[in-house]
């Protein structure tokens, strides 16, 4: 099992990010970029991880399934 949560610090780039993961004490983290981030951002943050042995456990993916908004 690996315990991740919310990182806090400089995370502006992919080996920021993946210290202040390994720094926190997770091995596991939310998804550090979004939908609108470019292939080549994406590829960089996945390398990090695998570099640091961070696995990527959740991506933002919100939506209210009661809503009337099909937006």
């Amino acid at each position: 099992m690996r315990l991740g949560g919310p990182v806090f610090g400089e995370t502006s780039n992919p080996d920021n990010w993946a210290e202040a993961v390994k720094n926190h004490g997770y091995s596991a983290a939310y998804c550090p970029v979004n939908s609108e981030s470019d292939e080549a951002t994406i590829d960089a943050y996945i390398d990090a991880a695998k570099k640091a042995d961070i696995v990527i456990a959740e991506v933002g993916a919100w939506s209210n399934p009661i809503s009337i908004d099909d937006t």
